[in-house]
């Protein structure tokens, strides 16, 4: 018999698609939040009850994935501004393009490294 085993305290190379349950337990206080991997996994979402004024980044390895789902707040859109100024946003710009439709959702994707090289994408759900 085949027996695999998996270790938690050392890099894995993954031969097959795996799985994350999101954490939904982030949230903001005065403008600011942390996402910590470390925590986490390597998917948190959150519902922006506020404007985000400070965001902070914990937890990442190089070389991870990670995925960050935002969904607006259902009466009021709210804005997201202070990324990591180590963040490359695939656009070019220096913050992320997220939703601004009330309940709309808006996936942030980093790939850690000396840069975190980002990406946003928008979903209408």
């Amino acid at each position: 018999a085949l027996v695999e085993s998996v270790a938690l305290n050392v890099s894995q190379a993954w031969t097959n698609q795996q799985y994350f349950t999101p954490v939904t337990d982030d949230t903001s206080t005065a403008g600011a939040v942390t996402f910590d991997f470390t925590a986490h996994g390597n998917y948190v979402e959150m519902t922006l009850t506020e404007n985000l004024t400070a965001i902070t980044l914990t937890g990442m390895n190089a070389g991870g994935v990670y995925k960050i789902r935002l969904k607006q707040h259902a009466s009021a859109a709210k804005t997201i501004t202070g990324w990591p100024a180590a963040g490359v946003w695939t656009d070019g710009d220096t913050d992320p393009v997220m939703h601004t439709t009330v309940s709309g959702y808006t996936i942030i994707t980093i790939e850690a490294g000396t840069t975190q090289h980002c990406g946003s994408s928008e979903n209408y759900l």
